[in-house]
């Protein structure tokens, strides 16, 4: 008897690709291939400076396009991206109306360096040098306090620096707000720092900042973490690896610049140095910058914070919990490097009792008129 074999058993011959078929595929993958890469390359070629920028601030190493710069071809497309940036922000402003056909000229900051509120003299020549050794000292404590900063109602509080402030500024403002009626500007930026101001140009952004907004009377800066890296060659200096005395030179002149806009707006600076961090190479490299931080601080009679001293860690030690009236509170997130809330709460406590709130209340004098008996006389 015949039996049909099952469907499911039944072999189907396997079927074979020939070199046409290949072809076939290829011609049909190969267009939106090719258009796919083309255009990539073309994003690149036109958007290569913001590209080199994020490369570096994000690796800490030069692009692997580099090298490319120089050859007359690769230049054009930044120039030419350029051009159309130009063009195009031109074209808007033709179509936005002039408020004011004269417009103010731009303040510069005297390329002098600055002084000390404390004293009417000028610092020694080459101070900002840095020191002569790759490695760092010990700072001293400035021969004379800073002065105390009080607020107004018409004050205005400017915070500066990365992800950290990010977590801390908030609360400072919502209290400033809330309790004094004070206005503040949060300009803090994440992956932001003074080491690459190609990315993100801080000293530019605070002097703008000042100028634009005069009624700032206390900046606020927080940063560091982005920043224990070499420093990219620029049009002074080569690449800079991190703790050489010209990397040393290079940071303190930008650290410098911030203080000396401050003053030249009469603007206060309360400047908040790293705490330690989890990874023992990053904070040993904070412990080197908060050296940095505090000697330009006190040089320029402003105000350091030591965010150690606020979280109450030792020197070179690292703890995420913090203990309080018998109570353990976690202060650092799970990277090592940012804070809980209560941490950020902290940190904004001691940076508001650094300034005090002036009441400006309206006295009305009364002035008591006595009306003298008048004499009267007898005929």
């Amino acid at each position: 008897m015949h039996r049909d074999t099952p469907l499911h058993r039944r072999q189907t011959p396997p079927t074979q690709i020939t070199c046409g078929d290949w072809q076939k595929r290829l011609r049909l993958i190969m267009p939106p291939f090719c258009l796919l890469l083309s255009t990539a390359l073309l994003l690149v070629w036109l958007n290569q400076h913001a590209l080199m920028r994020y490369w570096q601030q994000r690796y800490h190493t030069e692009a692997p396009w580099a090298h490319w710069q120089g050859i007359p071809i690769w230049d054009f497309g930044g120039r030419l991206y350029q051009a159309m940036q130009a063009s195009g922000q031109a074209f808007i402003n033709q179509l936005t109306p002039m408020t004011n056909s004269s417009p103010l000229p731009d303040r510069e900051i005297s390329s002098a360096p600055y002084q000390s509120k404390s004293t009417t003299s000028v610092f020694p020549h080459g101070f900002l040098q840095g020191y002569t050794t790759g490695w760092y000292e010990e700072t001293t404590p400035p021969s004379t306090l800073p002065s105390p900063i009080t607020l107004t109602s018409e004050a205005r509080v400017l915070f500066v620096g990365d992800s950290l402030m990010q977590g801390v500024a908030p609360f400072i403002m919502r209290d400033l707000q809330t309790q004094s009626q004070i206005k503040s500007l949060n300009l803090s930026k994440q992956s932001t720092g003074l080491r690459y101001p190609a990315f993100f140009d801080w000293p530019k952004t605070v002097k703008h900042t000042l100028q634009t907004t005069p009624d700032i009377a206390v900046i606020v800066v927080f940063l560091g973490p982005n920043d224990p890296w070499g420093l990219p060659a620029d049009t002074q200096y080569p690449a800079s690896p991190f703790k050489t005395p010209q990397w040393e030179t290079r940071y303190r002149a930008r650290i410098a610049q911030i203080l000396q806009a401050a003053q030249q707006h009469s603007a206060r600076v309360i400047w908040v140095g790293p705490p330690n961090m989890r990874d023992p190479a990053l904070s040993q490299s904070m412990q080197y910058l908060r050296t940095l931080y505090q000697s330009e601080v006190n040089r320029a009679g402003e105000i350091y914070l030591d965010a150690n001293a606020i979280l109450q860690l030792p020197e070179t030690g690292y703890t995420d919990t913090l203990r309080q009236d018998g109570i353990a509170r976690k202060i650092r997130t799970a990277d090592g490097v940012h804070f809980t809330p209560s941490g950020q709460r902290l940190l904004a406590k001691a940076i508001q009792a650094q300034w005090r709130i002036s009441e400006v209340k309206e006295t009305v004098e009364h002035t008591e008129y006595i009306k003298k008996p008048q004499s009267s006389t007898q005929d």
